[in-house]
């Protein structure tokens, strides 16, 4: 399968600004030859929740998702990002929509379980569904780098929306966690233009996106472009693990 990952120029308290550039990487992506088959784009939180002066409502985290989910239907495509989801408070959470448009997997994820097994899968757990395309692992980067290693089920391919602070998910600990899983992995960063430090505005360089095998190699990274495109061969698996039994998707 082919991957594009995609590492937009977020501006930091200005929503249209942020938007204007993950739909722009998002056309570039999908216009390429040969077209992608999945999008990752990074974790959008940071740039769409600080509005100046203005307060982050539901309808506004729900159209941003609605406006991907419309261009993985033009495009017909996978699309996977991270985005602020209201749930009475702000918090961090990542979307796969599959090419009509459809939320397939959701982190954290929506779950029904009996009460027995409510603690039986952290908050913090990947969210694992089978695709056409193979077992996929789903989860926004904000608590990963404390993982000695990647948990994913079965998956052959684990997707990480990354937050532009994420400067600690170095591509080595990132290649060695995927050779020891035995997992791809692809992660995506943006850079975020626009946020105040000490009272100057700067521009934050990203840790690398990236797009890594199984086997631990770099098959590409957003060091000097901010689309990169790679195949993978990822295995379906033969049969779904429990995650993907219990999960609801609504």
């Amino acid at each position: 399968m082919r991957i594009a990952v995609c590492a937009p120029a977020l501006a930091f308290r200005s929503r249209s600004r942020s938007v204007a550039a993950v739909l722009d990487v998002v056309v570039r992506a999908a216009e390429c030859a040969p077209a992608p088959e999945l999008i990752v784009l990074p974790d959008c939180y940071a740039a769409l929740s600080h509005q100046t002066g203005v307060r982050v409502s539901a309808a506004m985290c729900t159209g941003f998702v609605e406006t991907l989910a419309r261009a993985a239907k033009e495009w017909g495509v996978w699309i996977a990002f991270g985005h602020p989801v209201h749930a009475g408070a702000l918090q961090s959470g990542a979307t796969l929509l599959d090419p009509d448009g459809d939320a397939f997997l959701r982190f954290p994820a929506k779950v029904r379980r009996p009460p027995a097994d409510a603690a039986a899968v952290s908050p913090d757990s990947w969210v694992v569904r089978d695709t056409p395309l193979g077992r996929w692992a789903l989860r926004t980067s904000r608590t990963l780098a404390a993982e000695p290693s990647f948990a994913v089920d079965g998956a052959g391919l684990a997707i990480i929306p990354a937050a532009p602070e994420a400067t600690r998910l170095s591509l080595e600990l990132l290649t060695d966690a995927a050779r020891r899983a035995g997992c791809a992995v692809c992660i995506a960063q943006a850079r975020t233009i626009g946020r105040e430090s000490a009272g100057n505005v700067v521009d934050s360089s990203p840790t690398s996106g990236a797009i890594i095998t199984a086997a631990g190699s770099v098959l590409a990274s957003t060091d000097t472009a901010d689309i990169v495109h790679a195949e993978l061969e990822i295995s379906p698996s033969p049969a779904a693990g429990h995650l993907e039994e219990l999960e609801s998707v609504e």
